[in-house]
């Protein structure tokens, strides 16, 4: 894709025509990327990558963090341009200089990270950058009607008048993808898309995306979870280190292969072993009768160096009870003990904190990190916050810190650096960090492996075993069932506010669904 030798990229007519060379050749390769190279100063990004997705297929693309995957598909929609190889759409040589370019061609992404208004209408987000005018006005009837048709069309029951703001995030997702289809994309890319999503909104992006590959839409589809490769995903290319190590139909490999593709190795035990603690440990922290506003008859308990897990659907009430534990907001009736002492007052994190509870968010670039801080300043904010002590440049270099960050796997030279560089594994770790640093023993910890890769989430597993090894104890809130089971001493599931019902370690994850579901056969 170096030079400018290749065709550039300005024959868009035959798109939506009866030239198209796709509707010639249904099943075909609509887009394909050879021998592509790209190189930021000494670190080779990709060397030598083929990549290719037909027509109605719904490729994945996976790799740890690192191996190349964004910077391909940066390539692939026009954000950057190779220094070698060359593209492909509908047998067409092209050279993509920029986003717009690959848009052009029928080439649309739909980022982790969604690109929307929110205090615009859905109309309005999907003709933005394109809106519809008449008379030298906004035809805000016609972009309204068209936005209408395209729902319609992707049998999505959304209002297009009505305020983005007012969509869920699962809402809002579906309308970027109808704002790609607006574009009459003839590839979809779909980076992480159920990243922020529970398992009931999932299963609704599943099926919008089933919809589109019949309807012939070549899918990129980005993601690390196994189970959405497998049930979703036609074909899977494995990048590592910047190179492709496998493309296969996913009928033609395992699971276990696939992760050895992306990490190196075999990967006998992708969860620690559980942990040896016996009945009569010490109970750390009792809830009791626990309520708010969404949540009631709370009865829970968590013993020294224990791993209890909790899952639930959406609106089962299990994100709302990870916040109740830390106090924000906090439970309003019923009693909370910690480490043998009635903590009545554990209804703000600052409480929380002083009684030695320590808080993983669900998101942790909106609600863990200070991503303009360095890794240690965002390591010593609770402490500093604990001791009310002015901030020091020499906190970064103290031994507290530098022990903290070598035993979860970070190292201690990159204390300076800049957190929003780390890989999401590494930004996890430095949020585990936090609470470490201010002798936490509780943990709680939602949805600790959300956005991080294979290997990442391993390392993250040991870790938090290790932990609870040491003593200290941990309540895990995942959406991820097989996290769960594999990560639990014990178990207790949510629905409609409350928890229904405690499994044993290992217990079946279709009876762990079942209960969560209402006694009812659930889709995940």
């Amino acid at each position: 894709m170096a030079g400018g030798g290749e065709a550039e990229v300005n024959q868009t007519s035959g798109l939506n025509g009866s030239d198209n060379p796709a509707e010639c050749n249904a099943g075909g390769t609509i887009v394909q990327l050879n021998k592509i190279s790209k190189r930021y100063g000494p670190v080779m990004a990709l060397e030598n990558v083929d990549f290719s997705c037909r027509k109605g297929e719904v490729h994945a693309l996976v790799g740890e963090n690192g191996a190349g995957k964004s910077t391909l598909v940066k390539v692939l929609v026009g954000a950057v341009m190779a220094d070698a190889g060359e593209c492909t759409v509908n047998s067409r040589k092209v050279v993509f200089r920029h986003p717009a370019d690959a848009q052009k061609m029928g080439i649309a992404i739909v980022h982790q990270e969604l690109n929307l208004l929110p205090d615009r209408t859905v109309a309005e987000n999907i003709f933005m950058g394109r809106e519809l005018t008449r008379n030298g006005m906004l035809d805000r009837r016609g972009m309204s009607n068209k936005s209408k048709a395209v729902l319609e069309r992707l049998n999505l029951t959304i209002d297009p008048d009505t305020s983005l703001r007012d969509l869920s995030v699962a809402g809002q997702q579906m309308v970027e993808i109808a704002k790609a289809i607006a574009f009459d994309a003839q590839v979809l890319v779909l980076d992480e898309p159920t990243a922020t999503l529970a398992a009931d909104d999932s299963q609704t992006l599943f099926d919008l995306v089933r919809t589109l590959r019949e309807r012939g839409l070549a899918i990129v589809y980005i993601s690390h979870r196994m189970s959405e490769i497998f049930d979703l995903c036609d074909h899977v290319t494995v990048l590592k280190d910047g190179a492709s190590v496998l493309s296969k139909a996913t009928s033609e490999i395992s699971p276990e292969q696939l992760v050895k593709a992306m990490i190196g190795r075999d990967l006998e035990k992708y969860y620690p072993p559980y942990g040896q603690v016996s009945d009569d440990a010490p109970v750390v922290l009792r809830v009791a009768n626990g309520a708010n506003n969404v949540l009631h008859g709370i009865n829970m308990h968590l013993r020294k160096g224990e791993i209890a897990g909790v899952f639930g659907l959406k609106g089962s009430g299990r994100s709302e009870l990870a916040y109740a534990l830390w106090g924000s907001p906090g439970f309003t009736s019923g009693t909370v003990e910690t480490v043998g002492k009635l903590a009545l007052d554990l209804c703000t994190p600052r409480s929380a904190m002083a009684d030695a509870v320590g808080f993983v968010p669900e998101s942790r670039k909106d609600e863990g990190l200070a991503l303009s801080l360095s890794i240690a300043d965002n390591a010593m904010l609770p402490r500093r916050t604990l001791d009310g002590a002015m901030r020091h440049t020499s906190d970064a270099n103290s031994q507290d810190v530098l022990s903290v960050f070598k035993s979860v796997g970070l190292d201690p030279a990159d204390r300076n650096g800049e957190v929003a560089n780390l890989s999401g594994g590494n930004q996890q770790k430095v949020v585990l960090s936090k609470w470490l640093l201010t002798g936490a023993e509780i943990l709680v910890l939602a949805e600790p492996t959300r956005g991080v890769d294979v290997s990442a989430k391993a390392a993250i597993y040991t870790l938090l075993r290790q932990l609870a090894d040491k003593g200290k104890s941990i309540i895990l809130l995942s959406s991820e069932l097989p996290e769960i089971v594999g990560m639990s001493d014990r178990i207790y599931v949510m629905r409609g506010g409350t928890i229904t019902k405690e499994f044993a370690r290992g217990a079946d994850e279709a009876a762990i669904l079942m209960e969560a579901g209402g006694s009812t056969s659930a889709k995940g």
